[in-house]
């Protein structure tokens, strides 16, 4: 599933451990687990609306709680676009265009597959 490939993606870009991603049991862990208000799609450094996503240059993940985050402060990191297959604007894009719905709820897990796992 797209999904799956957009989720290793952000964890090498943005350095995710297994427990920041994609969720282990019934519950995605809500302090640390992204949702899809933590997910920002932008433009010349301005946020996009759901409508206006397939003019991205930009992916911004807020980031909660992390072992890398002693202060439990939360951080912000970003990817531009690039010409390559792996790109993750361009795979969040795709994504967009095949399940639009996967974005209305800003406080659904972000990694929520198709089949609600």
């Amino acid at each position: 599933e797209l999904l799956v490939a957009i989720a290793l993606v952000m964890m090498l870009l943005f350095l995710l451990r297994s427990r920041e991603a994609p969720r282990k049991g019934a519950q995605p862990d809500a302090k640390q687990c992204p949702r899809n208000l933590n997910v920002v799609l932008a433009r010349g450094g301005r946020t996009l609306a759901s409508p206006d996503y397939q003019e991205a240059d930009e992916v911004v993940l807020m980031q909660g709680q992390s072992k890398t985050d002693p202060n439990g402060q939360g951080n912000v990191a970003n990817a531009f676009a690039a010409d390559d297959e792996l790109c993750l604007v361009a795979l969040l894009k795709r994504l967009h265009r095949q399940r639009p719905g996967h974005f209305t709820d800003p406080e659904r897990s972000f990694f929520t597959l198709s089949s609600s796992r």
